[in-house]
């Protein structure tokens, strides 16, 4: 009778054994898990491998995902593996009205390999402790239901509060002293600090028409409410709290440069001992002409430099009076056009002056010249009196560089510069209140920086601001357009 004990007892552990190797073989393996926070919801996926024969032909198995930390669990929907002849019943049993077991929510699981990929409403414990994700176990037969326990994995997951990212906490006073209006306010904050913007739009609804605190409020958590324009909009506006309202951190514009002169200069090239002007000089001078005749104000009329000048051969005496020929007949000629323009000009605007022979000029020019004997030329034009110069090129090495200067150098120095300062674009006084009304968005004014933006509209700086302004104010119309300019 002992030894019939020992062989039970021996036949009862190898059943066992063989039961729990059996197991081992069939365990289902999860990995790849990955859990992010994003708006409103937590994601969970992982991956399941699933062997053959796991699932028996006569039960229903499922796996409850379920995320669980010190202050709470939260349940995804279940894996629901079913054996064949289970779900033969279990179609039966729907078409004759009956429920299965199960009740909860469920995604069909396949033998193989089986990807899972479920959200869950965030709960705002999860971002309090790090949270660790288990697995309920429960099988289905035809007639019993048997929990299988809890599988836990090692691993811990941190997840960030979803809304805090994007909207700060409000802070919410002690509201057992509030009544009325502070109360509704107290309420709305707490419900949008849980991320329940919807919620809290609805409980200052009747405040928005009379109140701009409820009008700015409202606006932000619209937006909120909406992930995709949240998400992208929230970081450019540097969303803060401060207190019981919110701030917003727009960055100012870089002005553009002030400038309030243009300096404008006008070459004249004329023939040998000619002092008149073709139709392409006029034509030149003519665009100062327009320039000048758009400024109103006499007092603001650029200055004029006119400055002529002629080529160092023959006499200097001549020289200085063809010059002056030259610079004259270009002031003549710009007091003309201007008078039939109805413009006269102030004679303490325009100077003129005569170089006579522009040797300064033959020097630079020679200077980046690759013309024979260049260095001799350049000593030459250093060291002897101006007077003495042009006796002394004609005579340097055989009047061969004399000959150069003649034919290619000379002729760009017999002309009349004329330097005009006119007037330049203003300061940007434009960018200057669209930089006020943000200051104005900063302090929470928004009712404000909206009608301060209104006349500049066309101004494509300008969009953004006013598009927050008038979206924090209550002007919801203005949410197509920030989704518009963020996907255009």
């Amino acid at each position: 009778m002992k030894a019939l004990h020992t062989l039970f007892t021996a036949t009862c552990a190898l059943y066992l054994a063989m039961s729990v190797a059996s197991a081992q073989k069939n365990d289902i393996d999860i990995d790849s898990v990955k859990v992010e926070s994003h708006g409103a919801a937590v994601g969970l996926s992982f991956q399941m491998n699933v062997p053959q024969g796991t699932i028996k032909q006569n039960y229903d198995l499922y796996y409850i995902p379920v995320l669980i930390s010190d202050n709470g669990e939260l349940r995804f929907p279940a894996v629901a593996f079913s054996g064949s002849r289970k779900q033969l019943s279990n179609e039966r049993k729907t078409t004759m009205g009956y429920t299965t077991s199960f009740n909860g929510p469920s995604t069909p699981g396949y033998e193989g390999h089986f990807f899972y990929d479920e959200n869950a409403p965030y709960q705002r414990w999860l971002s309090k402790n790090s949270s660790t994700l288990v697995f309920d176990l429960r099988r289905d037969g035809y007639r019993k239901s048997v929990d299988l326990g809890r599988i836990t994995l090692d691993e811990h997951f941190q997840l960030k509060h979803p809304w805090i990212i994007y909207t700060p906490p409000l802070e919410i006073p002690d509201t057992t002293t509030y009544t009325g209006k502070q109360l509704v306010y107290a309420r709305a904050s707490d419900y949008s600090n849980d991320g329940r913007y919807v919620e809290a739009t609805q409980m200052l609804d009747t405040l928005i028409a009379d109140e701009a605190r409820a009008a700015a409020l409202t606006g932000i958590w619209r937006m909120a409410a909406d992930s995709a324009l949240r998400t992208a909009l929230f970081p450019k506006i540097g969303l803060g709290a401060e207190g019981e309202r919110y701030t917003l951190a727009l960055d100012s514009l870089l002005l553009k440069p002030a400038k309030t002169w243009d300096t404008v200069s006008v070459r004249l090239l004329f023939p040998v001992k000619d002092s008149t002007l073709d139709q392409n000089m006029k034509s030149k001078l003519d665009s100062i002409v327009m320039a000048v005749s758009t400024v109103k104000e006499r007092e603001k009329l650029p200055r004029i430099s006119i400055t002529g000048a002629a080529s160092p051969e023959g006499f200097q005496s001549l020289n200085r009076k063809l010059a002056w020929g030259r610079a004259t007949a270009v002031q003549n000629y710009l007091l003309e056009q201007l008078a039939i323009k109805g413009i006269e000009y102030p004679a303490e605007k325009i100077v003129v002056n005569s170089l006579g022979s522009d040797w300064n000029g033959l020097y630079q020019l020679v200077d980046t010249s690759d013309m024979p004997y260049r260095e001799e030329v350049l000593e030459l034009l250093r060291t002897t009196p101006e007077a003495e110069r042009g006796h002394a090129l004609w005579g340097l090495k055989w009047g061969v560089p004399y000959t150069y200067l003649y034919k290619h150098t000379f002729p760009k120095l017999r002309g009349a510069t004329m330097v005009s300062l006119l007037p330049g674009t203003a300061a940007d006084e434009v960018g200057e209140i669209i930089n006020r009304a943000i200051v104005l968005i900063q302090k929470g004014d928004y009712a404000a920086a909206r009608d301060t933006l209104l006349p500049y509209t066309d101004d494509p700086r300008a969009t953004f601001p006013f598009a927050i302004a008038c979206a924090m104010s209550g002007d919801f119309d203005m949410l197509s357009i920030l989704t518009n300019m963020e996907t255009e």
